[in-house]
């Protein structure tokens, strides 16, 4: 992938919407991890989604799956600053949501982490097009926060590259071992 340094020291890609298409449309599990900045309640929360969402989800005919996706969130009263919120877009096109509540002040680490808690999600639901929706919201062509689809697109350049530089390592150890 193509690179260009920018002035705020990031990179850009030349073919940004290549490697966000091939990670929204790849046959592997996402998980798209929110940190929360500040307290916010659940229902505004869940009002966010619905108001980015509603509109798309009702004409493809999936407004009820969006419903029990918000749901989630309107039943947690309060996400505190620091609460953790990972959405999982699984490769069998169920949504499934985690929810990990900061640690407690002067006890870092008593909380499960999100691998162990997507055991147990919050919630699950299978709708193609609810995890399709959602992810395109950060990183399709009108994705509502730039930086997350830059990082993505970041994201998926490098393991493009590392996975070229493996295939061609493993490549040169075959032909080296033939030769001895």
């Amino acid at each position: 992938a193509s690179k260009t340094p920018t002035k705020g020291g990031g990179v850009s890609y030349a073919n940004e919407s290549g490697l966000c298409d091939a990670v929204l449309d790849g046959a592997f599990s996402k998980t798209l991890t929110f940190t929360m900045c500040r307290d916010e309640t659940g229902k505004a929360f869940a009002g966010w989604i619905l108001a980015a969402l509603g509109d798309r989800m009702r004409f493809v005919g999936a407004g009820g799956d969006l419903d029990k996706f918000v749901s989630v969130f309107e039943r947690a009263k309060e996400l505190k600053k620091g609460t953790e919120i990972a959405v999982l877009w699984r490769i069998e096109g169920d949504v499934q949501v985690v929810i990990r509540e900061p640690d407690p002040e002067g006890m870092p680490g008593v909380h499960l982490s999100l691998d162990d808690l997507a055991r147990h999600p919050a919630f699950s639901l299978h709708s193609n097009a609810l995890c399709r929706a959602f992810y395109e919201l950060y990183i399709g062509e009108s994705s509502v926060a730039p930086a997350v689809r830059a990082a993505v697109a970041h994201g998926a350049a490098e393991l493009l590259d590392g996975e070229r530089i493996s295939s061609e390592y493993s490549k040169r150890s075959i032909f080296t071992e033939r030769l001895k």
